[in-house]
This record gives C-alpha cells, structure tokens and sequence, in this order.
C-alpha cells in the first residue's frame, strides 16, 4: 500500500474522532442566543457600519459540522482521483460543495450573526492540508461586511502575507480595479487563525467602483491539470457568473459578444518565446489595429513592477466588459507577489539587505518581458508618483498590516526602479508577439490532450441562433437544444449534460477560422445602426440612433433631438457649458406607440432615452416631453451643475442618477408612471422640486447615496420621499400631498443597511401613512404640519 494512500486513511480515521466530540458541542451552539445582523435596531446598526478591518474579527460555525467534514473528506479523496486520472505530478482538488453556517461579526464588545453558505477554496495542498480550516469561500445569505457579501478567506501563506495587501491596495491606488484584501483573525472551535479576507469579483465589487454590472471575464480552468500546459483550445474564456446571461436578452448579447471576442484573440495569439498560458493582450489588440482594452500595457508594466506577475497568467486574468465603450479593463487578481518577501514569512523591505530580491530586473537575470509591460512602464510610473504615502500608510494599517512608513516608502521607490529598469529593457529579453489569423480554435490530429475527458465544442448554427455541437476534431456534428438556464450555463464554460462537458466557442461552424464569430456579426448591427458624432471644438462627443435626429445650433449653444420609441442618445467624455438640450416626441406619437416589453438595459448598457456618461456639465438646460425608456434621462459617472431640468411624460423614470455629483438649481416634473427621481451611489444638491403624478416614488435615494434638498412639493405619489439601502437624505421643506406614505425609510438590498431622512420642516396632506420605516432605518423631523 502506498504511503499516500496510508495517510489518507489515518486523516479518515483521525477526522471521524473529531466528528464525536464536534457533533456533541452543536447541542450547546443549538441554545446560543445571538442575533442576526439583519434584525439589529438603526443604533445597533452603526456599530457594524463601515467597521475598519482590523477591528473586526469573525467566528465561523457550521449548521451540521459532520456534514462539512465529510465534504472535507471527499474533496480529498476526489483528489486522489485527480491525480490518477490527470497523470499531473501534484493532487488538486475539484470538489467544491457548499454547506450552510454562520458567520458571527465581533467588533468590539457587540457581536451579530449572518447566515452564510461556506465551501472550501483552492486547487492545491497549500490552500487545504492538514485537519484546520482550509481556505474558505463564503456567500453570505442575509448580511454584509462593509457591502461586501461574497469573499475569499485566504490562508496567508497561499497568498504570500502581506504582499497581497499591499499589491492589491497598490493597484486600487493606481486607479485599476482591485478587491478590498485585509488581515482578518477568523475563530473556529474555540481556535483563532489568521486569513486574508477579499472580496469576490461580482456586482458589489463593480459597483464599489463605480460600475454597472456587467460581464467579468475570467480563464476557464475545468480541464488546466488534466491536459498539458499548452493545449489552450480545449481551455478557453467563459463569464464569471452564470446567471448574468439569462437575465434579459441585451445581458446575453454582451456575454456572447465578449466572450466570442475573448476566445478570438486566444486562437490568433502566437508568442514565438512566450508560452500561450500568459498572453500579451494589449500587444495583439494593436496588431489587430483594434483598441479592446483599457490601459491594459500600464497594468501590465505595474504587475511586473510590484513583482507579481502570476497576475498576467492567462487563467489568471480578469478583465470587466464595458458594453458601452466595448473595451475590457483589467482587474488585479492573484497576483501571488514577492516584493516584501523572500520565504512565506513577511520581511519587510530594506534594500541593502541580503534579503532583498531582485528577480526580474538584474543584469544577471535573463528573464523576458512582455511587450505591453514595456510601452505601459512609462505611465505606470506617472501613475505611481500620485500616490499619497501618508493616506496609503494609514489604509494599510486599517487593513490589519503593520509596516513602518520608511518600509514602504523603501518599497514604492524600488517599484519605481523596477518600472525605470523595465523601460529600459534591451529587445533581446523582450517576448516577440505575433498573430494568426489562421489558427484553428479546436484541436488538430497531433494534439495532446486528456482522451479520458468526455467534452465537446459548442458552435452557432448559419442562422446564429441555434447551436450545434461536436468532438474535439469537429466531426459528427449534430444539433444541440439549449435553454436559457442552459446556455448561462454554457457561457460560464459549466455545462454538462449525459456526463459531457461543452465547451463553448463562439462562432458559427464554418470552414474560416477568421470569419463568423459571434462579435463580428454584433459590431456588423452596430455598424448599421448607430452613428457617432465628434465636435472637438465644443467638447462635445454623442453616440446615437441612427433614427434619432437632431440639429444643433452652435452659436446659441442649444441642440434639439427627436427620437422615436426607445432609441438612445449619449453624450459621453464630454464638457457641456451652458448648452440647451431639448428632447421630443410628438404627443400623437406617444399616445399611439405601443411599448413593448422593456428591456431594462440595452447591449450597450443604456436605459436613458439621453444619456450623460463620464460628462461634465455646467449650466446645463435640459427639457424632455414624451420618453418609453425606462430613464428619460440618466446620468453615468458625471459632474457639474444643472440650472434647470423639465420632464413631462416618462413612461417609467424620470430622471436616474448612477455614481454621479450633481447639484440642480430647478426639477420640474409631470406625470412619471414610475419614479420621478431616482438617485444611486453618488451625491446630489437640489435647490427646488416640483413634481406632479408619480407612479410610484416622487425622489427615490437609494445605494450609499447622499441627497441635500432646499425646497421640494410632491403632488400624487406612491411614496413622496424613499430612502434606503445606506443612503441619507437631508430635506429643509418637504410640501407632499395626495401619497400613500410621506416618508418611507428601509432595507432593500442585502450588502446594504437601512436609510435616513432628516427633515427640518414637513408638510403632509392626504395621506394613509406618514412614515413608513423598519429596524435598521431612522427618520428624524424637527417640525411637522
């Protein structure tokens, strides 16, 4: 008998006497009388709002902790399996099941439970061995930690300690995407450990920054350790979360489209040094005389710099897919760097040390580079010299991390030096990157690959609407039937039926490996519909329908749009000063359109008739009569001032604001079959509201938003004021009547806590309820009439 297969056993045998004595202690769990975060009062509440990390610590218990160490067990055994099968010279683990617990906050002396649901984390040993807590992914199922409730805790050693806090908050001050990662001491049967807490890549995090949901791209990993490094084609891009796609048929279309487009640029890729598993995007990108990523050369150079280039492993790799600009932007993940380090204990930085390593950058070293790493380094180097020390120092240390400020200082001027040296790369150690457009994007007769994997490829039919699915060599084709909960499935590269695993392609199954793919036939439509309009000298740039119409009038700085049903107009990256807009649809018109079912977002990410994306305004008018979008108007990522804005006639919101800094000077609107403002992540003044007939909310203030408001008067509303979700709203007079609720103030999404509403003066009439609230929200009114 093996010793591997001996040691299995003994960790059976080892975990089935833990088993009795765990399984004893839930009796005594079962009568621990400890409230959820989710039923604590609004004072309760803001002991757990924004908790710094390194005053948190948390407590993990298992609803049925033989059930998890059986899960434990299996994983293991799986592993083995792994092995035999793979012929990979390591165990790796494939078994992620979840089992249901609790997460129990503690900060300070005030403790609150979440529900949570728990699996392991991790391909190897150093992430799962031994009998503690292995690295654990968690979904938290009715709480949050600061907004986040989907995270990894990490065992530090798997992440090098200390450098994956640093890199990551490096990163996020450089103004790339990158998870919150801090320190965390976790306590698990009556045992403290230390983990690194991040937190997962989806909506929260995108939202965190700014950002609307969207698709997030990642390598799909199902087969990485069963086939041979370089069998690419059978490992291709999939989207992060599975559920995203069936959702509405515009989130489809951008999942198709960057993924299509994702696994185009894997087949053409050819690195004559390189190896295929860490591909030069940004480089093909511009040999392809195409712009598809955003600042992806400075990113790259950066993650060279820091000493973390596992980052740039193709399966490795996350990129955010902007459906708007069509670009991917890059996010930091598992960047496993060694700046601080040169064992798995952390050391900190001293250059005259012995310690110190210099792995890249040395003379001595005949490592290569990728080419974007080198035109990126300039940049990346302006980018770096804007980072303020002292507040990076103070963010560190409220991350759990303890480095004195002259240990940093030391390690931001050697990640200078390493971007100096890298610009100054001689070509010989530089990869040469070169394209194929010929290159197959399924396997040839001489490939290696694992023939014990039961999988096929997934291609479009002619049409592009049905699939058709065949063997690793494309032969024995046949039609396929995929459902929408399937095809999310299939987008996630996670689908498997009869025991087959589908890979999906994305082109149609044609003779040309150039031609037919799914994103070429989406920018073909673009193409056909929309039209982009540049005025350089008025700053002004606008994206648009091509059935829209307009004219502008440059002398007196007005312009005016007519649209018909939904179609979109954008100004985007634009300085709008003192300009008129004006926005129209005949009344025939909109008494005799009928609205078909709406689709929330379009596949450019839209739901504005006009749109204000990434824009400064100053001055602006704005007059909007008979819109079917479900925003009149909406506004992305923008600042300034508004002089006055009046909408009459939306058919769903009024006006919609999304990470924005606005102040408005008058709002003025008429009959909104839903919300007549509605507001999101961000901060807005307002001197006058007027609104008249609201479907549903006259001013909705939701999602960490602050709201200031001199003079508002409500007429027939649902709900004349809402705020919820972490936001406050500060009112001098609110005048409302004919509402069902005055003020409702709560909870209504999950990574969020409840709302506030201050009002000095507030004059209600005809009404059913005045204020409507619940425990974890407050409304304060000085005076009432």
């Amino acid at each position: 008998m093996k010793l591997s297969t001996i040691f299995f056993l003994i960790t059976i045998f080892v975990s089935s006497l833990i088993f009795f004595f765990i399984d004893r202690s839930l009796i005594k769990f079962s009568n621990i009388e400890l409230k959820k975060c989710k039923n604590l009062d609004y004072e309760e509440t803001k002991l757990f709002k924004q908790i710094i990390p390194s005053n948190l610590t948390i407590e993990i218990k298992f609803t049925n902790e033989r059930d998890w160490k059986r899960r434990i067990i299996k994983g293991h055994a799986i592993s083995y399996e792994n092995k035999k099968i793979s012929g990979f010279s390591s165990r790796f683990f494939t078994y992620n099941k979840r089992t249901e617990g609790l997460v129990i906050l503690k900060s300070g002396n005030k403790k609150c439970a979440v529900l949570a649901k728990i699996r392991p984390h991790g391909d190897f040993l150093d992430h799962r061995s031994g009998l503690d807590l292995p690295s654990l992914n968690i979904n938290l199922v009715d709480g949050n930690i600061n907004g986040i409730t989907k995270f990894i805790l990490f065992r530090p050693i798997t992440r090098h300690n200390d450098n994956e806090i640093l890199i990551s908050k490096i990163f996020s001050k450089a103004g790339f995407l990158s998870p919150r990662t801090f320190n965390l001491k976790v306590k698990y049967n009556n045992k403290y450990y230390d983990f690194l807490f991040q937190e997962k890549i989806v909506k929260e995090f995108l939202e965190y920054n700014n950002l609307r949901e969207s698709v997030v791209i990642k390598g799909d990993e199902r087969f990485a350790w069963f086939d041979p490094f370089k069998t690419v084609n059978l490992s291709k891009h999939k989207i992060s979360n599975n559920k995203f796609p069936v959702k509405s048929l515009s989130n489809s279309i951008v999942s198709e489209y960057s993924v299509s487009l994702m696994n185009n640029l894997n087949r053409i890729y050819e690195g004559e040094e390189s190896p295929k598993i860490v591909i030069d995007y940004d480089t093909v990108s511009k040999k392809l005389e195409k712009n598809y990523f955003t600042n992806l050369n400075t990113f790259d150079a950066l993650a060279y710099a820091v000493e973390a280039p596992h980052a740039l492993a193709r399966d490795d790799r996350r990129f955010y897919f902007d459906p708007f600009r069509r670009t991917f932007s890059p996010i930091y993940y598992d960047g496993m760097g060694r700046l601080l380090t040169i064992t798995n204990e952390p050391v900190h930085l001293n250059i005259k040390s012995p310690h110190y390593r210099k792995i890249y950058f040395n003379e001595e070293n005949k490592k290569k580079f990728i080419p974007s790493a080198i035109s990126g380094a300039h940049n990346a180097l302006k980018l770096l010299n804007k980072i303020d020390i002292s507040e990076l120092h103070k963010e560190l240390a409220n991350s759990g991390m303890n480095i004195k400020i002259l240990d940093l200082k030391k390690s931001l001027i050697r990640i200078k030096e390493n971007l100096i040296n890298l610009e100054k790369i001689p070509k010989k150690r530089i990869f040469k990157i070169n394209t194929n457009l010929n290159n197959k994007p399924f396997m040839n007769n001489d490939d290696q690959y694992n023939k014990k994997i039961n999988r096929r490829f997934i291609f479009y039919d002619n049409s592009m609407k049905k699939f058709i699915s065949c063997n690793l060599l494309v032969n024995e084709c046949k039609n396929i039937d995929i459902d929408t909960d399937n095809k999310g499935k299939l987008l996630n590269q996670n689908l498997k039926l009869n025991e087959i695993q589908y890979i999906y392609v994305g082109k149609k199954l044609n003779k040309s490996s150039n031609k037919g793919w799914y994103y070429q036939t989406q920018d073909f439509k673009h193409i056909n519909k929309k039209k982009i309009y540049n005025f350089p000298n008025l700053n002004l740039n606008i994206f648009l329908d091509k059935n829209v119409k307009f004219k502008i009038d440059k002398e007196n700085k007005v312009i005016e749009f007519v649209n018909n049903s939904q179609d979109k107009i954008v100004f985007y990256d634009s300085e709008i000063d003192s300009w008129k807009i004006y926005l129209k649809k005949s009344d025939s018109l909109f008494n005799k359109t009928k609205v078909h079912k709406l689709e929330r977002q379009d596949e450019y990410g839209l739901t504005g008739c006009l749109t204000f994306m990434d824009t400064k305004v100053i001055d602006l008018k704005i007059n909007i009569e008979n819109m079917l979008c479900e925003d009149s108007v909406n506004f992305i990522r923008s600042h300034g001032n508004i002089d006055m804005i009046k909408i009459v006639n939306a058919e769903y919101d009024a006006i919609d604001l999304d990470f924005s800094k606005v102040d408005f000077g008058k709002i003025t609107i008429e009959n909104s079959k839903n919300d007549c403002l509605d507001v999101s992540f961000g901060f807005y003044n307002v001197k006058e509201f007027i609104a008249k007939k609201c479907g549903d909310k006259g001013i909705s203030v939701g999602e960490n938003s602050k709201v200031k408001i001199l003079n508002a008067n409500i007429f027939k509303s649902k709900i004349a004021l809402a705020t919820k979700d972490s936001s406050i709203s500060n009112i001098k007079k609110l005048k409302a009547d004919y509402v069902k609720y005055c003020l409702s103030a709560y909870n209504k999404k999950q990574e969020f806590d409840g709302g506030v509403i201050n009002i000095e003066s507030l004059e209600c009439t005809n009404y059913s309820k005045k204020y409507n609230t619940d425990n974890l929200s407050k409304i304060f009114v000085k005076k009432t009439k």
